[in-house]
């Protein structure tokens, strides 16, 4: 399922004046496959994107392009409690630099790497 605004659309996006700068929102878009077991549909991957026009009159007047992918590779029915001790903490998962503890490049990556890519990510 592809959801997206026309781009005819966009001259009827209007400006927002917030009180210490401006936005329009561009461009947003939603992305979703599923894939049916018996009678359910199970979502399988989803895609936001989001593309925003910000001026903040001398301090920056651009565009910003946010997008989110999930990938669901593990579908389980039920309730699960996660325990308070494997939650993540931090408030921005940036916040460790380049201390990490798993190459989640390698495994958790959203789209498979194809072989030929593989090289450039040895570590």
């Amino acid at each position: 399922m592809n959801i997206k605004k026309s781009p005819n659309h966009k001259k009827y996006t209007p400006d927002v004046n917030a009180v210490f700068f401006r936005f329009k929102i561009e461009e947003q878009a939603r992305k979703s496959s599923y894939r049916i077991d018996g009678e359910k549909y199970i979502l399988v991957y989803n895609q936001n994107k989001l593309n925003v026009y910000l001026n903040m009159k001398d301090k920056f007047d651009d565009t910003f392009e946010f997008m989110s992918d999930l990938m669901v590779s593990n579908y389980q029915e039920g309730e699960f409690d996660f325990g308070r001790s494997k939650r993540y903490k931090e408030r921005s998962q940036f916040s460790a630099g380049t201390h990490f503890t798993e190459a989640y490049w390698k495994t958790q990556n959203v789209f498979y790497l194809p072989k030929k890519n593989k090289k450039y990510w040895k570590h």
